[in-house]
């Protein structure tokens, strides 16, 4: 329906989405700030200066689309309103940079994790931490996820370690599984859509995971070079982006049941909610 060119020399490093009223926003190479735009619009609706220190690493809008909040190289979360952009909440983690931000779908709490080695829940109502999980004993975690409706987030990724993958339990404070994957490093971390399955990867293995019991439910491999994973909603469907197409696994058997090929090499992609395999 529309697009942003960015210069050549920029890459575009946060990006985010809310279908209703379709809003994006976005940052790319060493911005200080995000761009939020609004579907139908030629030029960017505003920009929203997350700080003078630290370039936007990361964006999350809430479900409701009036809210987003920016993480940033210099540890800052920054909830901001998206239909006036004004600063709401500057929440600062810690000690490093942030390399992730979630959202729980109750809209009232959110999760970062640093470089630090810290995951810090925070009351969005209020700006301030609820719970701080220090993740040092299980090595070097790069990636978090929420699980929906449990309660619970998930971190881990390391690229170049065998470090597991951790499920967290916000409001006990305590460790609830602990996910070995076996043979090679954590290079992908993804949580289906209804919360009852975890998936991690590395550069070939794929494992889909129980989060009731944490127990491996399913392993396969897939081809070398994937740069994407993603999970449908109840965990029926795995997909994988390998250059120019996107492979669909059966999420039961590990088996793949389509190959969906575009003309260009393919950078990003998600399944759809209404069920389609992928958008």
């Amino acid at each position: 329906r529309w697009s942003e060119r960015l210069p050549s020399d920029l890459i575009l490093r946060a990006l985010d989405y809310v279908p209703l009223p379709l809003q994006v926003a976005s940052s790319s190479g060493a911005a200080r700030w995000a761009t939020l735009w609004q579907g139908g619009l030629a030029r960017p609706r505003r920009r929203l200066p997350h700080s003078r220190e630290g370039r936007v690493v990361g964006i999350e809008f809430f479900a409701e689309g009036g809210r987003l909040v920016t993480a940033g190289s210099d540890g800052v979360a920054t909830l901001w309103s998206a239909l006036s952009g004004r600063r709401l909440h500057t929440m600062r983690h810690g000690q490093g940079m942030l390399f992730c931000v979630q959202v729980f779908p109750d809209g009232e709490r959110l999760a970062t994790l640093g470089s630090d080695r810290m995951a810090v829940v925070w009351n969005v109502s209020t700006g301030t931490a609820v719970r701080r999980f220090n993740l040092r004993s299980f090595g070097v975690h790069k990636l978090l996820r929420v699980l929906p409706h449990n309660d619970e987030i998930v971190t881990g990724v390391s690229y170049i370690r065998l470090d597991p993958a951790v499920v967290w339990h916000v409001g006990q404070g305590g460790v609830v599984h602990v996910l070995r994957q076996p043979r090679e490093p954590m290079a992908h971390l993804e949580v289906s859509p209804c919360g009852g399955k975890l998936l991690t990867a590395g550069f070939e293995g794929t494992f889909i995971w129980s989060t009731a019991t944490g127990r491996m439910l399913l392993s396969f491999a897939r081809p070398f070079g994937s740069v994407g994973l993603k999970i449908s909603l109840a965990g029926a469907m795995v997909m994988s982006s390998y250059e120019e197409s996107v492979l669909v696994w059966n999420g039961f058997t590990g088996t793949v049941e389509r190959r969906l090929v575009m003309d260009d090499e393919i950078v990003a992609f998600a399944p759809l909610v209404d069920g389609g395999p992928a958008g």
